[in-house]
């Protein structure tokens, strides 16, 4: 999931310099957090992102809908397609219904304009 929103070549850079720098020593996610992140140039901070997957029960249900007609509510244009509505709620079976916890989730798609 990282390497989606990094990109394999930032990925790896900060994954070596994190296992060369932290060889043999005690690391906390933190530290790879921030490796990860200086890899990126700072430009994505990873903490922020992952820490809604480490730090917080239970997981995202994630619904997505696509829409052909007018939009109405938060939708987002897709092309000449239609529209898309992405939702999340959390899930842990442990749990009341009313958390509002979220999670930053990478999402692509495609249509038929796209050409990769």
């Amino acid at each position: 999931m990282m390497s989606m929103f990094l990109g394999d070549k930032v990925f790896q850079k900060g994954i070596q310099n994190y296992l060369k720098n932290l060889s043999y020593s005690s690391a906390t996610q933190e530290d790879l957090w921030r490796y990860l992140s200086n890899a990126a140039d700072n430009k994505i901070n990873v903490e922020k992102i992952m820490n809604g997957w480490t730090q917080q029960a239970g997981y995202p249900i994630v619904e997505i809908t696509r829409e052909y007609s007018t939009p109405i509510g938060r939708q987002q244009r897709t092309s000449n397609n239609g529209y898309i509505t992405i939702k999340q709620k959390p899930f842990s079976l442990f749990s009341s219904t009313t958390r509002q916890e979220k999670w930053w989730i990478p999402f692509k798609y495609f249509d038929r304009t796209t050409t990769k």
